[in-house]
């Protein structure tokens, strides 16, 4: 019989999101096509769902400031405005907020 005492421990798991980011995504047309052609993006967006469902509010708030100066730099560096992304990030930001003060 083996000795349970020895066995690492399992690391706790947090908890699931309500919405993957596909379906986040879905509502926020804007914020969807950018993200689907910048991976940066696309991961930072993704790292803000696991902190929310880490109910991590202070890494939740330094990924979307990470996104939101991505996209201002791309708003820059290309010309293009970003207005629609921007807004679209806002309001990804206050339902993950919502999520993670559940």
């Amino acid at each position: 019989m083996q000795n349970l005492t020895h066995q690492p421990p399992h690391p706790p798991q947090a908890p699931r999101c309500a919405a993957t980011l596909r379906e986040h995504l879905s509502s926020l047309p804007a914020l969807q096509h950018t993200a689907s052609n910048h991976p940066m993006l696309q991961d930072w967006l993704q790292h803000m769902l696991t902190e929310a469902a880490a109910r991590n509010q202070v890494m939740l708030s330094w990924y979307a400031s990470r996104a939101d100066g991505y996209l201002l730099g791309m708003s820059f560096n290309s010309k293009r405005g970003v207005t629609g992304e921007l807004l679209e990030l806002g309001q990804l930001c206050r339902r993950l907020s919502a999520e993670a003060g559940q």
